[in-house]
């Protein structure tokens, strides 16, 4: 694990605009890093999706 994953384990991080683009790889990076997510975007059916894909990777769930 390097530094800035080590730095984001369980610090909670809200993003907006998760549902695409620069958003949504930043909160996939994050929950990667061990961060406990709030995603927050227009189009929550895609935040739900991305959600999804979080929790079967093995990370907590994000609140969307």
């Amino acid at each position: 694990m390097n530094r800035t994953q080590s730095f984001f384990r369980d610090k909670v991080v809200i993003v907006t605009g998760a549902s695409s683009g620069i958003g949504q790889e930043l909160a996939w990076q994050l929950g990667q890093a061990g961060a406990k997510l709030t995603l927050a975007a227009r189009r929550r059916e895609l935040l739900e999706n991305l959600s999804q894909r979080l929790a079967a990777a093995g990370k907590t769930k994000p609140l969307v």
